[in-house]
């Protein structure tokens, strides 16, 4: 390689033993030195010197500020020097080494390593001081780099409302956090909470405020509001939205649709509907209808009628003078007071004598169909008296139906929708003249998932009761069975052992069967006692215990008189023809059993 001269003085320093000092060393000064030396006798002297720099680790730049989009990937590197092997480790306070989106790859220099830290879709938790550390045989060295998210704003927080006024009101925000870029301003958004798809307004606010003032709202109505933050890199997420109502003020407008009708001599029915959604400045609380005689200047006479619960209202004006024309207004009022008055409509009560307006009432529906009753009108001649029914469905239009004077005071309106609400109201006719409609009544027709239902339920009720009726009368058809069964067992016993046929004749051989005692004559007994009919006899029915057996055949064989047959039996056995008292006694006790017998059969 190239020799040069190292002259005396700067990082190379000689000394007067000839050893030579090398300050700050750097790698570069690594080599072979050679020493010569002379003193102008003889030839001069030379020794070669080998100079090994060891490098530790080194870094061109210890800290480093870098900033990455959020959402986009960032890399952060270490370039570091020195000899090698170098080790690299990168440290975060709190940073998660599972997480797969962190990546380490190092690249060998011929002078040192690159490590590269990979990050992809930056988050803001990934903000922060990572440290690279280097470490070699010779040293060790670290490196800091400072990590900026930079993302749109963080939501404005704490929002309130002050100031409220009929058409004013104050929006204060705290302010957020700014996503390592300034804030450039603010979105105030806000809509009418109405229900229905709303109109939405914003205004811009500059980023050194933190409040607002909206205008031009609509007193008592609802509003929501909300706030956004801007900056260089996007919008933050809409605030909580903030629910708000302005102060009431009286209704600018007056109720639409104002009509009369008749209602008979001394009646009017008024109806109308609610002021325009955006003249009624709060919630309108009820209504005043002022009334007078048509041309009259007398101020009207006002009577309060209470909020009904849809837009249309009715009110039926009473104590009215008859065949009278009468001028009609009405004005809505809230909580902050009375609005204006409508445009007059004029009624006539009717004559005395005329038709007046049904009185219509529902009697049942069912899932399609309505059925309907009425009175009114009953001294008008049957078949002149006709009626016009007018209904409709919720949100529909009305629809007239003519029903013939064959239905003089009931009608069923079918062919309607399941499960819905229908307005029905009538009208009596008779010839030209024409009463005013009835009071309108509203009806819902069944849900016939419902009917259904409580069929299928009453189905198995009914199926539950046949069982039950059916295995009753099973048991008691076998608890007649058995009876009858069990009464025939006993009256055939009763008859074997009586030896009785139903015809009363003797089935045993009394006659052949001696006496033991004297047979005493029962006078005090009729033929009619003689033979009775064991068959005939309740068949639950229990008798008296049978004396003692002592006569194996019925008392009805033994003769009543005594006979020549009963003289034989006497004659050829020897003994006494008289009964003995015990016999008799016996004989007695049976025929008093058969009476009663006889006399509970007759009964």
């Amino acid at each position: 390689s190239e020799s040069s001269l190292l002259a005396n003085g700067g990082r190379h320093r000689t000394l007067i033993n000839g050893s030579m000092v090398l300050l700050d060393v750097y790698s570069d000064d690594g080599g072979e030195y050679e020493c010569i030396a002379s003193n102008g006798i003889g030839e001069s002297i030379k020794k070669t010197v080998t100079v090994i720099v060891h490098v530790p680790p080194q870094f061109q730049e210890a800290y480093h500020l870098q900033k990455a989009r959020s959402g986009h990937s960032a890399v952060l590197r270490c370039d570091v020097t020195g000899d090698s092997p170098i080790k690299v480790k990168w440290t975060k306070e709190y940073m998660d080494n599972t997480d797969s989106r962190y990546k380490i790859q190092e690249t060998p220099l011929p002078n040192g390593l690159l490590s590269e830290l990979y990050i992809s879709r930056v988050l803001r938790k990934d903000a922060g001081i990572y440290a690279c550390s280097a470490t070699n045989s010779y040293g060790k060295q670290d490196r800091t780099i400072k990590l900026l998210v930079l993302e749109p704003p963080a939501s404005p927080s704490d929002i309130v409302i002050k100031e409220i006024e009929r058409m004013e009101a104050t929006v204060m925000w705290k302010t957020p956090y700014a996503g390592n870029s300034p804030i450039t301003r603010y979105v105030v958004q806000y809509w009418r909470d109405t229900g229905s798809t709303p109109k939405l307004e914003e205004e811009n606010v500059g980023n050194e405020k933190t409040s607002h003032q909206l205008r031009n709202l609509r007193p008592g109505t609802s509003y929501v509001v909300r706030v956004i933050a801007d900056n260089e890199f996007g919008s933050s997420t809409p605030s909580v939205p903030i629910r708000f109502y302005t102060a009431e003020d009286t209704p600018s407008g007056y109720p639409t649709d104002l009509t009369v009708f008749s209602n008979g001599v001394n009646e009017l029915i008024i109806r109308w509907k609610a002021p325009a959604p955006d003249q009624r400045n709060g919630a309108i609380q009820g209504y005043e209808l002022g009334y007078r005689e048509h041309y009259s200047m007398e101020p009207y006479t006002y009577r309060e009628a209470p909020l009904g619960p849809s837009i249309s209202q009715e009110y039926v004006l009473d104590n009215l003078k008859d065949d009278t024309e009468y001028e009609i207004v009405v004005r809505a009022y809230n909580r902050a007071g009375k609005g204006p008055t409508s445009m007059p409509v004029i009624g006539k009560t009717r004559e005395i004598g005329t038709l007046i307006a049904p009185n219509m009432w529902v009697e049942s529906t069912t899932a399609t169909s309505i059925s309907l009753r009425w009175s009114g009108n009953e001294e008008i001649k049957k078949g002149a008296l006709r009626h016009s029914l007018h209904y409709r469905a919720e949100g529909g239009k009305w629809q007239e139906k003519p029903i013939p004077s064959t239905y003089p005071d009931s009608y069923v309106l079918a062919d309607l929708e399941e499960n819905t609400l229908y307005y029905l109201y009538i009208q009596a006719m008779s010839g030209s003249d024409q009463s005013n409609p009835s009071l309108t009544v509203s009806v819902r027709t069944s849900d016939p998932s419902f009917e259904r239902s409580s069929m299928t339920q009453m189905q198995e009720v009914s199926h539950q009761t046949t069982l039950v009726i059916s295995l009753s009368v099973v048991i008691s058809c076998v608890v007649i069975v058995c009876v009858i069964a069990g009464a025939c067992v006993y009256v055939t016993r009763v008859t074997a052992r009586t030896g009785f046929k139903r015809d009363g004749h003797a089935l045993s051989d009394f006659a052949e069967q001696p006496s033991t005692s004297r047979s005493t004559p029962l006078s005090r007994h009729t033929s009619n006692f003689r033979y009775v009919d064991v068959n005939s006899r309740p068949l639950l029915w229990c008798s008296t215990p049978a004396p003692p057996n002592d006569y194996p055949s019925p008392y009805a064989t033994l003769p009543l008189r005594p006979t020549p047959m009963s003289k034989r039996w006497q004659s050829e056995d020897g003994m006494s023809p008289a009964i003995s008292e015990r016999s008799e006694s016996l004989i007695n006790q049976r025929i008093e059993i058969s009476e009663d017998k006889i006399s509970n059969n007759r009964e």
